[in-house]
């Protein structure tokens, strides 16, 4: 698990803050994975005093009605009407693997929820930007598929 402020802290010291943002800005497709989804918007409760990327509006918030924390096991998504194309093939409830205690609860970017005692944002995508709070790269076939998918985005170039 990472630490939305020492991300942010580490994102800036090195100088990639600006870099990302441009690269974001120049349209390249970024994916931001579990705390990587949560520093794409503004703020979070876990770390008071830094702010985040500001690509997408909203506060990262610490999950409130969950069993126990961290979520660190296989859940369901519950995928948008219209998921876009990094669920491209994908149908049903797929599972994925969580490891976290923070979590966004709304955003007009929602791709996919999760249910962990209460709902939050699984999934973003605004234009090139996509954010997964799962890590997709431990959610075995499903995960690989939405990798896939994602490079494929990339190399097509049509965002």
């Amino acid at each position: 698990m990472g630490d939305f402020g020492a991300c942010m802290k580490a994102l800036e010291d090195r100088g990639f803050k600006s870099l990302v943002l441009e690269l974001i800005v120049k349209k390249t497709p970024l994916l931001g994975v579990c705390v990587g989804m949560q520093m794409l918007f503004e703020y979070s409760e876990e770390s008071e005093g830094h702010i985040g990327l500001g690509v997408l509006p909203g506060t990262v918030r610490k999950i409130r009605d969950a069993r126990r924390l961290p979520q660190m096991q296989w859940n369901t998504l519950e995928l948008h009407e219209e998921p876009g194309e990094l669920y491209a093939g994908i149908d049903g409830k797929p599972w994925v693997y969580f490891v976290h205690s923070y979590a966004v609860t709304s955003s007009e970017f929602a791709t996919a929820f999760c249910d962990y005692g209460e709902n939050f944002v699984a999934s973003v995508q605004f234009a090139n930007v996509f954010g997964t709070q799962y890590h997709p790269e431990k959610s075995s076939k499903i995960g690989l598929s939405i990798l896939t998918n994602f490079v494929a985005i990339a190399e097509d170039g049509k965002l």
